[in-house]
């Protein structure tokens, strides 16, 4: 259970992360209410709480923790979708850090790590694809071709490519993270909406998933190149 000092009524246990748990036995969770994140040692049961906002100065309604992320070494990456924010927690101090995408307001909501654990972020109310380097801090933008596509969920695959969906267009987005063009493809379904994406990377090319939020849809994308 989650502890009793953020387990209030507003408590809400939205993504767990276990990717790096093998690092130091630990699992991250968020909790959206009380601006939270939570780590479980697996082993003892003890969990932390960790008040990420309470040094910041700022007011506490601008900010939602949404999609997490670890790295190798179990460093934790939580998009503020309320914001225009990154926040790195570092797993041995649990000191934390502010990255600020170059668009303010830009809501990023959920992301994945690519294989040199630079961070890939779908900026939702933006319309971009963000990239994070959290060596240099840099964050690059790339706009989606769609104007108000709401892009959701963002992830790369092992050739070079990154995929995303939005919840208010028909298009799944191939974007080369080396030349940053994209490719759209438009969807056999009308009013498709879209959360969560994977990608099937076994093959090459890949093939990309999708369901269909307000139907009972899935969608596969198989490339031809």
């Amino acid at each position: 259970p989650v502890p009793p000092e953020a387990n209030t009524q507003v408590a809400q246990v939205a993504m767990v992360m276990p990717y790096s748990s093998e690092v130091d036995g630990k699992v991250w969770m968020n909790n959206v209410g009380p601006h939270a994140l939570q780590r479980l040692d697996v082993k003892t049961g003890k969990m932390e709480t960790i008040y990420i906002y309470r040094n910041y100065g700022k007011d506490l309604i601008e900010h939602q923790i949404y999609g997490i992320n670890a790295d190798a070494q179990n460093n934790l990456f939580a998009n503020d979708i309320a914001s225009n924010l990154i926040v790195k927690i570092d797993a041995k101090t649990l000191e934390v850090k502010f990255y600020a995408t170059p668009t303010p307001d830009s809501g990023p909501r959920r992301g994945r790590m690519d294989s040199q654990y630079h961070l890939w972020i779908a900026e939702s109310r933006a319309d971009k694809f963000a990239l994070l380097d959290p060596k240099s801090g840099e964050i690059q933008e790339i706009p989606s071709p769609t104007p108000f596509s709401q892009i959701y969920d963002i992830m790369p695959d092992k050739y070079g490519d990154v995929w995303a969906g939005g919840m208010t267009s028909d298009f799944i987005y191939r974007l080369n993270a080396q030349s940053k063009a994209i490719t759209a493809y438009l969807l056999p379904k009308l009013d498709t909406n879209i959360r969560r994406v994977d990608v099937d990377d076994s093959k090459k090319p890949p093939v990309f998933w999708v369901g269909d939020d307000h139907s009972p849809t899935i969608c596969r994308v198989e490339a031809l190149d």
